[in-house]
């Protein structure tokens, strides 16, 4: 398979080496490769950016399905060429795909690979038999010595709670499963997003049904980013069923998204028809629960999985429904100084939470006497804090509030966040975190 390496431990099972040819700069040339992707493959991008480090190399990132961690491009200030990618939880469809866009990206923009990257339907396949192997053992191994939710081929900046044992990105599965993924009893269509070569229907599926898992918020879209998300899902359906009729197609949930964005057509009885008739649980959609969401240096809060999100800045992230709204800001306490806990008597506008490792406080007022309430609190730990503002009109969502800011615990970052390979570095430096492509800019 070329220069296809597998390795685990450092989460990358495809690592690309070349030297571009007659170029002078690394970032003009790492803004090429991004283009080069947007133009030929653009449909296909979720997200992607570049950034540049103050020794001259630069760094991209390219999310090409909603499962893919994110394929990285790392160019040196001497343009030498890394790329970078985790393709076994799309799957070996993916796998063969990337292979053969990185040897087309190499003649378009004349990097001389030292190994020619394939993979071939067999031994994409082979490849992705052996990972799910070891991946599945793994997973059987933490149960029992780590309290749950297990994630199982998706990332871990997110928790979904779900009813059964692993979460993964076609749904939750239980033990059964696990274990037959174990001793390689499963089809690969069973486990993967991207299950077979090409672009046919079990692939539209596949990435419809990645979406409504991780992504869908269930509810009518906030703005048109939901929107566009929706139509998508939509329209991949209806590719994959005009592709294949008989395709096992998620009906129910396909007529609620249909429902959200008011789209009646051709489709609209069969489809109403056959979801009627079907009997799912728990139906698709992660985000019908709530979600731990991980912010920067081991803080964790849980947030309903409706409500959209997004990041100001580094260290801000935020979260909305039209109606409530929270910040999450997190400070360095070894860097800023940081005000005391309040010591006095708490009246009925205020709370306190004590986790152990972590302590916070926080008041509730109504500024100017209006209909806004506002909840603003510093949760304290070993050495950062968050800083809450939680903002609401309904009395009754002072719980939410509450609720929402006693979620905040802290978790060893040391124990729990990526270890990255030091060849990294550089670009994790200068890298933000992610963030929604298309999202408006807050106000």
């Amino acid at each position: 398979m070329g220069s296809v390496q597998m390795d685990v431990e450092d989460r990358f099972d495809m690592v690309v080496r070349g030297l571009a040819q007659g170029q002078s700069e690394a970032t003009p040339f790492a803004d090429r490769v991004l283009n080069w992707f947007r133009e030929n493959h653009g449909d296909m991008i979720t997200a992607g950016r570049t950034a540049t480090d103050a020794g001259g190399a630069a760094a991209l990132r390219v999310h090409l399905h909603p499962a893919d961690p994110g394929v990285r491009v790392h160019v040196s200030s001497g343009l030498a060429v890394t790329v970078r990618a985790d393709v076994f939880p799309v799957g070996p469809g993916f796998h063969e795909f990337l292979a053969s866009a990185l040897r087309r990206m190499g003649r378009a923009l004349d990097i001389r690979w030292e190994v020619e990257p394939r993979a071939g339907p067999s031994a994409a396949s082979e490849h992705a038999q052996e990972r799910l192997l070891v991946e599945a053992r793994r997973v059987v191994d933490q149960i029992g010595a780590t309290a749950g939710p297990h994630l199982f081929m998706l990332p871990r900046h997110e928790r979904y709670e779900h009813t059964e044992l692993v979460a993964t990105p076609l749904g939750p599965r239980d033990m059964r499963w696990l274990a037959a993924a174990a001793v390689g009893a499963l089809q690969l269509r069973d486990v993967f997003p991207w299950p077979e070569p090409g672009q046919g229907p079990r692939y539209l599926l596949g990435r419809a049904l990645t979406v409504m898992w991780t992504q869908v918020r269930w509810r009518r879209p906030a703005d048109d980013v939901e929107r566009a998300r929706l139509v998508e899902v939509n329209r991949l359906l209806a590719a994959a069923y005009h592709g294949e009729p008989n395709l096992d197609l998620p009906w129910a949930e396909w007529a609620e998204i249909r429902n959200l964005i008011d789209v009646t057509d051709d489709l609209t009885e069969e489809i109403s028809a056959r979801g009627e008739g079907v009997v799912r649980w728990p139906p698709i959609g992660y985000r019908r629960r709530a979600v731990q969401a991980r912010l920067p240096a081991g803080w964790w809060v849980r947030v309903p999985g409706a409500m959209g999100t997004r990041w100001d800045d580094k260290a801000t992230w935020c979260v909305d429904d039209g109606v409530r709204t929270a910040r999450f800001t997190v400070v360095d306490r070894r860097e800023r100084v940081s005000l005391p806990l309040p010591t006095q008597t708490m009246h009925a506008d205020q709370l306190v939470h004590d986790g152990g490792e972590w302590r916070g406080a926080a008041r509730i007022t109504r500024p100017d006497d209006g209909e806004v309430r506002v909840l603003e609190g510093r949760m304290v730990g070993p050495e950062s804090e968050v800083r809450v503002t939680a903002q609401y009109s309904h009395p009754f969502d002072r719980r939410w509030a509450e609720t929402l800011f006693r979620s905040l615990e802290w978790v060893n970052p040391a124990e729990k966040e990526e270890d990255w390979t030091a060849e990294l570095t550089a670009e994790l430096a200068v890298e933000k975190p992610p963030q929604e492509p298309g999202r408006p800019p807050p106000v």
